[in-house]
């Protein structure tokens, strides 16, 4: 059984001989066969993010870190810096969602934008011409990088491990 989860960035799961267990996930209900993906995806993604916790350049923003498990039929985790959890104040004394002083460092900012990175919305006319800006420091990126084959391996590991614990959790005795 093969399968691909995700859609930015997917990791394929693939476990040989298993075709009995697709038979047991095809007649249980969609939830059972989610939760012991959303578990080892959460474990999985604990490496990145105990990663990205240790380079993060903004004093206290570790706490922004972390993981979050998708909603609906699809299971998914997200795992990095998330919105809505700390405040930071700036050089300008304003208040910001530690997030987007966070995305400018990683991404970079005016002249110096990260051009492999697909922005959004474009430089406004009023700013195109600016020279200067944050430079990219793309630290999620590096984190990425240094954690991927062991976020993965970690994943594949632990999903295994909660198949068999819903298996025998549901099985006929």
């Amino acid at each position: 059984m093969k399968k691909t989860y995700g859609n930015s960035n997917p990791v394929s799961i693939e476990i040989t001989g298993a075709e009995s267990l697709e038979e047991i996930f095809d007649k249980l209900p969609k939830k059972f066969a989610k939760k012991p993906l959303i578990a080892a995806l959460r474990k999985g993604a604990r490496e990145f993010t105990k990663d990205l916790k240790s380079v993060i350049p903004l004093q206290g923003a570790k706490k922004a870190v972390g993981t979050k498990a998708g909603k609906g039929n699809v299971a998914y985790v997200m795992a990095g810096i998330l919105s809505g959890k700390v405040n930071v104040t700036l050089n300008d004394g304003k208040q910001y969602d530690v997030y987007t002083p966070l995305y400018w460092l990683n991404f970079g900012t005016g002249a110096n934008r990260n051009s492999s990175h697909v922005f959004q919305k474009k430089r406004k006319a009023v700013s195109a011409g600016w020279k200067g800006g944050i430079k990219p420091l793309g630290f999620v990126q590096n984190s990425w990088s240094r954690t991927e084959t062991r976020t993965t391996k970690v994943v594949e590991d632990d999903f295994k491990v909660e198949i068999m614990k819903v298996i025998d959790k549901y099985a006929v005795k």
